[in-house]
C-alpha cells in the first residue's frame, strides 16, 4: 500500500503540519495538497461495516477516512478508480466498497484500495445490498442526464453484473434503492429530483428481484424517503415521508406498502418530513432529518420520537466549526444528488451520522443533535488547514519572491486565500464588499500578483458569482484590506485573467499589465491609472520576460518590447501546425470542452520559449529562435501549463483532462519533467502524490520550490 504523508501522519495535526515543511530534497518527495479545507460538491456518504468513513465527489473521486474524519485520503486513479464523478456509494459486509460513477460501477476494498472497474459505462445513481450479501442491485442510466432507468443485478457480491428486465416507467429518474431487511428479492426504487434530471417523486416496489414493479406510495404528494423499521413483535414496517401542497407527512405500512396510514395523528399537523433514520437497536426510536425546503428556506430540523412515532420532538439543527461559520446556506443543505444521498449512517450504530451537501461534510456523534465540521482544522485565529477533503478547483497559486512563506491561492467558489507560513495554514481574504452574494465566504478569483520586492503588497482579481462584475484590487497589508483599482478600466469587467508586473518599474510605483475582457491594459502607479494598449479581443494570458511582454489567446500571440513608454506590438508568425483548429472567441475556462489555443507561455533567457497549446493533436512547442521557428516537444490534447526551473534548468509541463468538471482520460498525463525541454524524448512523470494525473498549473519559484494545481486535490507543493 502506497504510504503518503497524510497516511503516515493522519490523526496528528502537529505531525500533519510537519509533513508540509519537510525538506525539499527528501528522498520521499511527493506532491502534497495544501488547502484551507475547501470541501466541494459532495454526496453519498457511507460508514462502512468496518467503521471507515467515505464520501463521493463530482471531481475528485472518493474521499476515505479511518480516523473518523480527522484526516482524509483520496481514492483515485492511482488506486484504480478511473472515474472522477461519484454518484453513489454502498458498503458491503464482505469488506468491500461499491462505487457508482459516471462511468459505471467500481468495486474496491473497504480500506480504499484495490479498486477495479466491474461494469463500465453509464451513470449509476443508486446501489443496494440485499439481505443476502451475494445479491446486490444497482440502478443505471445510459447518460448522466437520462431518465429511462436500467436495473443491474449481481449474485456474487458485486464482482460481476447483468441487466434485469423490468417494467419501471421510462420517465423515472432513480434517486435511491432500498432493500428489504430479510427478503433479498424485495426492493424499492425512489424517483424524483436529481442533480441532472427530474421526474415525478414516487416509490415503486418489486417482490421478484427487480423484474416486475408496482407503484406503492400513498399517492398524496411527492415521496421524499423510504426506510424499513423494526417493530417490537419482530416484524418490520415501512416508513415513508412525503411533501404535499407545502406540507410534510410521515406514513407507515405494515403490509409492504399496499396500505398506508399516517404514522401519528400529529405528523401532518406538525409538517414533518425528511430523511428517515431508524434505530436497529430500539424499535421505538425514530428520527427524521427535515430540510424543510417546502417553506422556501434552508432551515433544517431533527425530528425524534421515542414511542415508535406516536409523538415527536423537533430540534433545529446547528453546526459548529469550519471557516464558513456553518450558516444555513452552506452548512445544512442537501447534496447535489438529492436528499436520499445526503445523510450517511448505519442503523446498528445510529448515533454517528455524516451530512454531505454542495460544499461541506459534517458529522454527528449524538444521533444528529449537534453537527461538527469534517473538512477543516482551525489553526488559531482566522487560520485554517485542510483535513484532506478538498474537491476544489483552484485557478492560480502565487508565491511572493520577497518572502516565499507568503502564498496566495485563487479558487472557483472559495475565492481568494492567503498564507503567511508557506501553505501550512490559510486565511480567508474575501472581502464582503467585492464578493457580492458570497458575503465574504467565497467567490471566484482567477489571477493574483505578488510584488517581487515588497512581501506585503499584492494585487488580485475577485468576483462573486462569475456573472457578477469582476474587480481588480490592491493591498499593502497581505490582503487584510483592499483598495479597488478602477481608473481607466471598463465600468463593468466581465473577465480578468492575467496580471504581470514590469520588473523594471520601482517598488511603490509599479507598472502592471492585465488582460481585461480580452484586451491588454497597462496600469501605472501601482495600477491606479489604466490605458488600453492592445485591442486583442480574446487574449487571456500574459508573460513578461526581461523587457519583452507577450500576450496570447486563441486569435494569436503578440510580442511587445516595453521601454517604459509606448508599446510596439507585433503578431508572432506561427506555423499552421500550431494554429490550425484554434477557436477565436472562446475561452479555455468558459469553453472547457471545445477550446483550442494557447494556454501558457514560458521563457528562458532571450531566445528560448515554450508554448502550451490545448487542442486535438496539439501539445507543447519549443523555440530557440525567439519564436521564429518551432518544434513540438510533447504531444497532448490536454496541455495546460509549462514552467522552467531556474535552478536545475529542467522544464515541467502540466496536462489535465479535467478542469472544473469532466473527468479522467487515459491520455491525461499529469506532470512531466525534462532535463532541458528541448526534445520530444526523455520526458518523465512527476505524479507521486497525485490521485489523478491532473495538473492545470505548474510553477517553479526562484528558490526552486515547485507548486502545482490539480483539480479536486487543489493546491499542491512538492516536498
Amino acid at each position: 500500500m502506497r504510504q503518503t504523508h497524510f497516511t503516515r501522519l493522519r490523526g496528528s495535526l502537529t505531525l500533519l503540519t510537519a509533513a508540509l515543511i519537510s525538506l525539499p530534497n527528501a528522498t520521499s518527495a511527493e506532491w502534497i495538497a495544501t488547502n484551507p479545507g475547501g470541501g466541494g460538491a459532495l454526496n453519498s456518504p457511507v460508514i462502512t461495516h468496518e467503521g471507515y468513513w467515505a464520501v463521493g465527489s463530482d471531481l475528485g473521486g472518493v474521499y476515505w477516512s479511518d480516523t473518523k474524519g480527522a484526516a482524509w485520503e483520496v481514492v483515485g486513479a492511482d488506486r484504480g478508480l478511473t472515474a472522477t464523478h461519484v454518484a453513489s456509494l454502498a458498503s458491503h459486509p464482505a469488506g468491500t466498497l461499491l462505487i457508482g460513477t459516471d462511468d459505471g460501477l467500481f468495486l474496491g476494498r473497504s480500506d480504499g484500495h484495490s479498486v477495479s472497474h466491474v461494469y463500465p459505462g453509464g451513470y449509476i445513481p443508486a446501489i443496494a445490498v440485499s439481505a443476502d450479501p451475494l445479491v446486490v442491485y444497482a440502478a443505471r442510466h445510459e447518460t448522466y442526464d437520462g431518465a429511462a432507468p436500467q436495473l443491474l443485478g449481481s449474485t456474487d457480491a458485486g464482482r460481476t453484473w447483468s441487466k434485469i428486465d423490468h417494467n419501471l416507467p421510462r420517465a423515472f429518474r432513480v434517486l435511491a434503492l432500498r432493500a428489504h431487511p430479510t427478503s433479498p428479492h424485495t426492493l424499492w426504487a425512489l424517483s424524483g429530483e436529481g442533480r441532472f434530471a427530474t421526474t415525478p417523486a414516487q416509490a415503486w416496489r418489486s417482490d421478484d428481484g427487480g423484474k416486475t414493479w408496482q407503484r406503492r406510495d400513498p399517492g398524496e404528494g411527492e415521496v421524499v424517503d423510504l426506510a424499513y423499521s423494526a417493530q417490537e413483535n419482530g416484524t418490520t414496517r415501512v416508513i415513508l415521508t412525503t411533501e404535499h401542497q407545502g406540507r410534510g407527512a410521515v406514513w407507515t405500512s405494515d403490509d409492504a406498502g399496499s396500505n398506508w396510514r399516517a404514522l401519528s395523528d400529529n405528523t401532518k399537523a406538525l409538517d414533518a418530513s425528511g430523511v428517515i433514520l431508524p434505530d436497529a437497536r430500539d424499535p421505538n426510536r425514530l428520527r427524521l432529518i427535515d430540510f424543510n425546503y417546502r417553506s422556501h428556506t434552508t432551515t433544517s430540523f431533527l425530528w425524534s420520537s421515542e414511542d415508535a412515532g406516536a409523538t415527536w420532538v423537533r430540534r433545529e439543527n446547528t453546526a459548529s466549526g469550519g471557516w464558513s461559520r456553518a450558516d444555513e446556506d452552506w452548512g445544512m443543505g442537501s447534496s447535489y444528488q438529492g436528499l436520499t444521498q445526503t445523510i450517511g449512517y448505519r442503523a446498528d450504530n445510529p448515533n454517528t451520522l455524516l451530512w454531505s451537501n454542495n460544499q461541506f461534510l459534517f458529522h454527528s456523534t449524538d444521533g444528529g443533535r449537534s453537527w461538527h465540521d469534517s473538512v477543516s482544522h482551525a489553526q488559531g485565529a482566522e487560520r485554517w488547514s485542510s483535513r484532506g477533503l478538498d474537491n476544489v478547483v483552484p485557478l492560480v497559486v502565487e508565491v511572493s519572491d520577497a518572502d516565499p512563506n507568503v502564498v496566495y491561492a485563487g479558487y472557483m467558489d472559495l475565492g481568494l486565500w492567503g498564507s503567511r507560513n508557506g501553505g501550512r495554514s490559510w486565511r480567508n481574504l474575501n472581502d464582503t464588499r467585492w464578493s457580492h452574494n458570497w458575503g465574504g465566504k467565497g467567490g471566484n478569483t482567477f489571477t493574483v500578483l505578488a510584488d517581487p520586492d515588497e512581501a506585503s503588497v499584492v494585487w488580485a482579481q475577485v468576483a462573486g458569482d462569475r456573472p457578477d462584475p469582476w474587480h481588480l484590487l490592491h493591498s499593502t497589508d497581505h490582503g487584510r484590506s483592499w483598495t479597488a483599482l478602477t481608473g481607466g478600466l471598463p465600468a463593468r469587467i466581465s473577465q480578468l485573467d492575467s496580471l504581470v508586473l514590469d520588473p523594471y518599474s520601482p517598488p511603490g510605483e509599479r507598472t502592471l499589465f492585465a488582460t481585461v475582457d480580452g484586451d491588454i491594459y497597462k496600469g501605472v502607479n501601482n495600477g491606479s491609472s489604466w490605458t488600453k494598449v492592445l485591442a486583442c479581443g480574446d487574449c487571456h494570458g500574459l508573460q513578461i520576460s526581461d523587457a519583452v511582454l507577450f500576450a496570447f489567446g486563441p486569435s494569436g500571440v503578440w510580442r511587445s518590447v516595453s521601454d517604459h513608454g509606448a508599446l510596439q506590438w507585433q503578431p508572432m508568425a506561427l506555423p499552421v501546425e500550431l494554429t490550425d483548429g484554434w477557436t477565436p472567441g472562446q475561452h479555455w475556462l468558459n469553453n472547457a470542452y471545445t477550446y483550442s489555443g494557447p494556454i501558457e507561455l514560458a521563457t528562458r533567457g532571450v531566445t528560448e520559449m515554450w508554448l502550451a497549446i490545448k487542442g486535438q493533436d496539439k501539445g507543447f512547442y519549443y523555440s530557440d529562435t525567439a519564436g521564429k521557428t518551432w518544434q513540438r516537444v510533447h504531444r497532448s490534447q490536454h496541455a495546460r501549463s509549462v514552467a522552467v526551473d531556474p535552478k536545475t534548468g529542467e522544464v515541467l509541463i502540466g496536462t489535465s483532462s479535467a478542469l472544473h468538471a469532466g473527468g479522467y482520460a487515459p491520455d491525461s498525463e499529469g506532470i512531466l519533467v525534462h532535463p532541458h525541454g528541448r526534445s520530444a524524448t526523455a520526458w518523465q512523470p512527476l505524479n507521486h502524490g497525485l490521485a489523478y494525473p491532473f495538473a492545470t498549473r505548474v510553477k517553479v519559484e526562484p528558490d526552486g520550490q515547485r507548486w502545482s494545481i490539480s483539480p479536486g486535490q487543489g493546491v499542491m507543493v512538492w516536498r
